[in-house]
């Protein structure tokens, strides 16, 4: 293993911490900078082990995020147009870069992701992002991101917890 494998790794950990300290933020337009720095870091971890459809995914991720941000900095609503775009881009530069079956991976993630954050269900949505995470656990594995890897874990713990207490409490609302 070089030193660039140690670096992404490195990186890794990095975003990973800029993603846990940005679910601290309360301010929409600072949290959505504190996901732009964590998509630098994991575009940088993901650039150092070659894994290109993910580098490409937190591209158009950050440039979504600016987007995103500067719309919360004037109070103002993100355009519906925008989810078709920044999906449509995600598509098209996914399969720019596709060279092997897990590269489809971060198009999978990204289509599946907008659609999670886009409809109004918080069920449906934490149910999706356990769906993320479990891909992103395969897709870090195949290209060696093992902190990523080790993230994604946890994040899917989590999110398939959320799941089952909110089916729990409908259950018990309904009962």
């Amino acid at each position: 293993m070089d030193s660039y494998f140690w670096l992404a790794q490195a990186l890794g950990l990095v975003a990973c911490l800029i993603n846990c300290i940005s679910f601290l933020i309360r301010r929409k337009s600072a949290f959505l900078l504190w996901q732009v720095g964590s998509n630098l870091a994991y575009g940088a971890q993901y650039c150092l082990l070659n894994a290109y459809a993910a580098l490409l995914n937190n591209v158009i991720s950050i440039i979504k995020l600016l987007f995103f941000y500067g719309n919360a900095r004037r109070n103002k609503a993100n355009p519906p147009f925008l989810v078709w775009l920044f999906s449509g881009l995600s598509v098209l530069a996914g399969l720019w870069v596709v060279d092997s079956w897990y590269a489809l991976i971060p198009i999978v993630v990204a289509l599946i992701y907008t659609y999670a954050t886009w409809q109004d269900s918080v069920l449906l949505l934490k149910a999706l992002v356990a769906l993320c995470s479990l891909l992103w656990i395969i897709y870090n594995y195949m290209v060696r991101a093992y902190v990523a890897l080790i993230y994604s874990l946890v994040e899917f713990s989590m999110a398939l917890f959320a799941v089952l207490r909110l089916r729990k409490e409908q259950k018990n609302i309904a009962a």
